[in-house]
């Protein structure tokens, strides 16, 4: 039983779920991380996991990650529960996963976000061979917007026509606010110097989501809330059964004391 207690404490002090926000070249994200009962005077800290590269910490005196300087403005000072941090002039090299770490009470606690800066594209390629004589080639995209992939051989745009099939679909992810963008080239093999590649060209450029305020608590955070609520019931009916169990062992306990002794 205290075991199992354990686990659901563990699990919901640990921020382990990851939140998306989107970005734009040039302009400015807040990275959201919301730090309930932790005074201004606690350590937190926000780094660039995937290279394990400092953005900015509090620990006695503030720190800034050299890539970071001028570019970041916190809000703790007008709010102690907001461990959120903006970060301005972002730049491709600033998209990937950042963590917040801070001091919850006695426990340690890190959440993480995803940084996607829109108009930054990582292209998937692949290719494989088909039994009629022509190549498949794959592209996969992911991006803010319902950006087009045009493929292109030796320099030249390729179309739909006897020698080259092309087929194209997008998706929206609703978890992630991301279109899921994939295209397919089917293609008859010739003396190619270069394969067929897949290019993206951003549709409409002007389609932007709205970007996170800074004091605003973000919808990702408020989704965990309610993904926690089934857990900490659970939490208190474990609990209450466990406090009605004790209680009905004393009362069962102090029952045969009192019974009388039979003679014989």
């Amino acid at each position: 039983m205290r075991a199992f207690l354990g686990f659901l404490m563990v699990f919901v002090v640990s921020g382990d779920e990851e939140v998306l926000v989107k970005g734009f070249p040039n302009g400015s994200v807040v990275l959201p991380c919301t730090c309930f009962n932790s005074h201004l005077e606690n350590f937190f800290k926000w780094q660039k996991k995937d290279k394990k590269e400092l953005v900015f910490k509090h620990e006695m005196e503030l720190h800034v990650g050299s890539r970071y300087i001028d570019r970041i403005e916190t809000f703790r000072v007008n709010n102690s529960n907001n461990c959120s941090v903006q970060i301005k002039n972002i730049t491709a090299d600033d998209q990937g996963q950042y963590q917040c770490s801070f001091y919850h009470g006695h426990q340690y606690t890190t959440n993480y976000v995803k940084l996607h800066v829109c108009g930054t594209y990582n292209i998937l390629q692949d290719n494989e061979k088909l039994q009629n004589g022509k190549k498949l080639f794959k592209c996969h995209v992911k991006d803010c917007y319902t950006s087009e992939i045009h493929w292109t051989l030796n320099g030249h745009r390729l179309t739909n026509s006897p020698e080259a099939a092309i087929s194209t679909h997008h998706d929206l992810d609703p978890a992630t606010g991301l279109y899921d963008l994939r295209s397919n080239l089917s293609i008859r093999e010739s003396n190619w110097t270069s394969d067929p590649r897949c290019e993206v060209k951003a549709k409409n450029d002007g389609e932007r989501s709205p970007l996170m305020k800074p004091n605003e608590v973000p919808k990702d955070n408020l989704r965990l809330l309610f993904k926690m609520i089934p857990v900490m019931s659970a939490l208190g009916l474990i609990l209450v059964l466990s406090f009605r169990s004790k209680v009905l062992q004393r009362h069962n306990q102090r029952r045969q004391h009192r019974q009388p002794e039979v003679s014989t």
